[in-house]
């Protein structure tokens, strides 16, 4: 009995322990802000021209604006405002493009905007103390999401100029599945890394391109946008 009264005492000592420790440090929600880089995949990094949704998209910069809050012990609801800015891949434009019949042989030049996607999105999270000092979280969020296209305008030794694929815009639905390491400065700042993975399935009516016979063509187009992203920033704890 003695034993069972030591043990059980142990066991709160333990947990008072644990709460002393940990439980003084958790935030109720946080704010931050990061930086980092986007990664495409899947169509969005296609670059075969003559499949539909390719998006010839290189990584680019992202940025991230942040908040969540807790609702009940250690789950609650986050916001995200999330912008890439990929550049296409002129070069692997060009050289698909080297394949049309008229082309080949040709110095052909391709020249374009930046592929844009900016997403507002909300849903769960959930926040976990690793220490006084590290904390780890999780969210799950959907909302909607613009897409954006731009045109590639061809240059040749004969062609001054000639709008390839047309420029194509679109907001559609847009899901999110991030987590993150936070490491706590002070008692209102910490330091912040995040991975998120989006995935955006838009579709885009009424695209005009030219095929593979040099034909202007007019489709509907359904690419699979998938993205790596990973971002380090600033933020702040709401107590």
């Amino acid at each position: 009995m003695k034993n069972l009264k030591i043990k059980y005492l142990g066991i709160a000592i333990l947990f008072f322990s644990y709460n002393s420790i940990f439980g003084q440090y958790e935030p109720d929600g946080y704010i931050g802000v990061s930086l980092g880089a986007a990664f495409p995949m899947s169509d969005y990094a296609n670059t075969d021209l003559f499949e539909a949704g390719s998006g010839f998209a290189k990584t680019g910069p992202n940025l991230n604006i942040s908040f969540a809050y807790k609702l009940y012990n250690d789950f609650g609801v986050a916001v995200l405002f999330t912008g890439s800015s990929n550049p296409v891949n002129t070069d692997e434009i060009a050289h698909e493009a080297s394949q049309i019949e008229i082309y080949k042989d040709k110095d052909i030049k391709i020249s374009s905007e930046n592929s844009k996607t900016a997403g507002l999105l909300t849903g769960a999270y959930a926040i976990f103390p690793l220490s006084h000092k590290f904390y780890f979280d999780i969210r799950l969020l959907i909302g909607p999401y613009y897409v954006y296209s731009p045109e590639y305008i061809l240059t040749s030794t004969d062609i001054s100029q000639l709008v390839f694929k047309d420029k194509y815009s679109v907001v559609t639905l847009g899901f999110n599945l991030g987590v993150g390491l936070k490491y706590k400065i002070n008692t209102k700042m910490y330091l912040l890394g995040n991975y998120d993975y989006t995935s955006v399935k838009p579709e885009f009516k009424d695209v005009e391109i030219y095929d593979i016979n040099n034909k202007k063509i007019t489709r509907s187009i359904k690419p699979k946008i998938f993205m790596s992203n990973i971002t380090f920033g600033l933020g702040f704890f709401l107590e």
